[in-house]
């Protein structure tokens, strides 16, 4: 598993950028000359950046989309007093080789800790069906591992990975 050693906050204009990011937004737009370039929105943990893929646009739309994380060489650069990263290449990843936690907001407690909190409460059920059912979800493996990466809501608060802090 690859951890991000760099992040959004830490870039400055002219550095030479080789690192990992959460393609937010992907859109082919049309330069003044009328050549197709990529206009992309890249997250990590500590912001968003602008990025722009300008040759081979049409070649490099295929290879990823909106909601990949992506390992990028490139440059960053300063535009109209705004950084954005000029991609020269771009490769995307796998699951299993990133840490979610360096795109993502995640919970100030460990998710095991919370989880070993969530069983003791579902052992003190005393309605034996809930208990059931309750059990049945998270004692089985694959459900448990999702459960704990989940953020607890879709917006607003408590969206970090592994639920609420």
């Amino acid at each position: 598993m690859n951890k991000k050693i760099r992040f959004i906050e830490n870039l400055k204009a002219g550095e030479k950028v080789s690192e990992t990011f959460l393609v937010a937004e992907k859109n082919m737009a049309y330069s003044q000359k009328g050549l197709p370039y990529l206009n992309l929105r890249l997250k990590d943990k500590t912001g968003e950046i602008d990025g722009k893929i300008w040759d081979n646009a049409n070649e490099w739309d295929g290879q990823f989309k909106k909601g990949d994380i992506v390992q990028i060489s490139g440059r960053a650069l300063s535009y109209k007093n705004n950084l954005q990263l000029s991609v020269l290449e771009l490769t995307s990843l796998t699951d299993d080789q990133i840490d979610l936690t360096d795109f993502f907001p995640s919970a100030a407690r460990p998710a095991d800790d919370m989880f070993a909190e969530l069983t003791t409460y579902i052992e003190k059920i005393q309605t034996p069906c809930l208990k059931v059912l309750l059990n049945a979800f998270f004692q089985d493996e694959e459900t448990k591992v999702l459960f704990k990466k989940a953020p607890a809501a879709k917006g607003f608060h408590h969206i970090y990975l592994g639920g609420a802090s």
